[in-house]
């Protein structure tokens, strides 16, 4: 027989939804071209962007 002295769950989730209306990869897209001229054409283009991500925490702890 074990007798616990503590026990923690916990949760965590940074990120877990994004709500927005944009249809693309990432709501996030750069408002600029990569060399950093601005472009009109490459603003709100999410080429080559990594979305955003969802990170989710899970733990136990045990103290005996």
């Amino acid at each position: 027989r074990v007798r616990l002295k503590a026990l923690r769950v916990y949760v965590n989730a940074l990120n877990p939804v994004t709500i927005t209306q944009y249809k693309g990869f990432s709501p996030e897209v750069g408002s600029q071209a990569g060399n950093g001229n601005g472009s009109d054409l490459s603003r709100g283009v999410d080429i080559s962007i990594i979305p955003i991500s969802a990170i989710y925490t899970v733990g136990l702890n045990i103290g005996i």
